[in-house]
């Protein structure tokens, strides 16, 4: 690209010929084709993400499903809840489970993978 090129702003939309507008209109339809791919592998994803665990947390079996605790320690009822807490308390576990606790993610529901 010369100089001279570089140093023009680009042309307004109403100083555009007509071959130049369909030019841009394929163009911007394009990129939007391109994001609209790139979203859906990103949301797969994370998807795919969200449902392993991360290896860094324990996790917990309730039924069929299991639960990984994303939290260190938390409060529930005025108690202390970490994960020796739940290991030795399965019906305190299901409860957490049952009112969808924000400190449990599902990781395998139904024994899916």
């Amino acid at each position: 690209m010369s100089k001279e090129n570089q140093n023009k702003e680009p042309k307004k939309l109403e100083e555009l010929s007509q071959e130049e507008l369909i030019a841009k209109v394929n163009q911007l339809e394009d990129d939007k084709a391109g994001l609209e791919k790139l979203n859906e592998e990103l949301n797969a994803a994370l998807e795919e993400s969200e449902s392993k665990p991360s290896g860094k947390n324990p996790v917990f079996k309730v039924g069929k499903d299991s639960y990984e605790l994303i939290a260190a320690k938390s409060k529930y009822k005025g108690n202390e809840i970490t994960a020796k807490v739940l290991k030795q308390d399965e019906e305190l576990l299901k409860e957490l489970v049952k009112i969808k606790a924000g400190i449990l993610r599902v990781v395998k529901k139904g024994g899916s993978e």
